[in-house]
């Protein structure tokens, strides 16, 4: 009886450490499939772009190779030489879309500009344009490459030395205040140019480079004053819809241009007081405005306010077009950093392949 006892418990431990050795083989087959496919699926997501990047730049490299005058720094020279050459801006449509695209992905790209005298190209170029919409759809090529070369601290120099560029960009300001991309664009050119150490100075030297930017800071502080109490009589008749929506977007528009002039004269004037510059301010009126400003005269010292935040329209109307147009520039904005992003992981991804 003991002997029995004693095979039924030997067999039962056998069986135990048997089944306990096919389980631990299981579970270590289980975690190898598991690693097989999650290393499958990593290499399936992320491996499969970056084979294609690797494939597209060969096939680049080798077109290149083949055809050198369809490289982008070929293509922005004769863009280059075209815009030196002719003076009609509607056959310069094609060498500034050129010159665009090898200053957005090249550095080398806005140095050949820069060296070859194209700042100054540029800067005629803009002086030549109207309120057509080719010449504003070349407008933004132009101050597209402007903010391109300026990325590039060392390159920012060439850029404020060119001719009449403060100047230039100053009158387009002045021209083209009721096109927010347009303003906002030249704005962005002329604050990486005024961020360079000396030259918010020199700027803060030019008279009539701030006479201009206070005339326009009035014209649009004006203009937002207007619009703001063309809505409040729209709250009281209960205004069209289409007539609500217009002069909301261009209380927004006039507040984001006179908050991105007021930061830029903030920052000149910064720059003069930490040098013991005294500045002139001119407080006249712009041409055409015959009234006093509700809000004072615009000046550098007292930059012209913004409008109030808490600023909430009565009209269910009004109030709703401004949340709209808000949540609008919100995902326009937010659009806009994923596409720089994806631009910035693909250059990224190009490199590292």
């Amino acid at each position: 009886a003991q002997q029995q006892q004693a095979a039924v418990l030997l067999q039962s431990r056998v069986r135990m450490w048997l089944a306990r050795k096919q389980k631990e083989a299981t579970l270590q087959g289980i975690a190898r499939l598991q690693a097989l496919w999650r290393g499958h699926a990593v290499r399936m997501k992320d491996g499969r772009p970056k084979a294609e990047a690797r494939r597209r730049l060969h096939a680049a490299a080798v077109a290149g190779a083949r055809n050198p005058h369809r490289t982008i720094g070929a293509r922005v020279r004769e863009g280059l030489a075209q815009l030196m050459a002719r003076k009609d801006p509607a056959q310069l449509s094609q060498a500034i879309s050129a010159m665009e695209l090898g200053t957005h992905y090249s550095r080398a790209c806005c140095e050949i500009i820069a060296a070859e005298g194209g700042v100054s190209g540029l800067m005629r170029l803009i002086r030549v344009l109207n309120r057509s919409k080719p010449h504003l759809d070349l407008l933004m090529g132009v101050l597209n490459v402007l903010n391109s070369i300026c990325r590039h601290p060392s390159l920012v120099p060439a850029v404020f030395c060119a001719e009449d560029c403060i100047c230039v960009l100053t009158e387009r300001l002045q021209f083209f205040r009721d096109q927010e991309d347009v303003f906002m664009s030249a704005i962005a050119v002329l604050r990486q140019l005024l961020e360079y150490p000396g030259h918010a100075l020199e700027v803060a030297r030019m008279p009539n480079i701030i006479k201009q930017w206070e005339g326009i800071a009035q014209i649009i502080l004006r203009k937002i004053d207007m619009e703001q109490k063309y809505i409040a009589r729209l709250e009281g008749q209960k205004g069209s819809d289409y007539s609500a929506k217009e002069a909301t977007r261009k209380v927004i528009c006039g507040a984001k241009q006179l908050e991105a002039l007021q930061s830029m004269i903030s920052l000149v004037m910064a720059e003069a007081n930490a040098h013991h510059v005294e500045v002139v301010h001119h407080n006249t009126l712009p041409f055409g405005c015959h009234q006093a400003l509700p809000t004072g005269s615009v000046n550098l010292s007292q930059p012209p306010p913004l409008p109030e935040p808490s600023w909430v329209p009565k009209n269910t109307l009004v109030r709703y077009t401004l949340r709209d147009i808000q949540i609008r520039q919100q995902e326009q904005q937010l659009a806009a950093l994923a596409a720089a992003a994806a631009a910035e992981e693909e250059e990224y991804q190009c490199l590292g392949a």
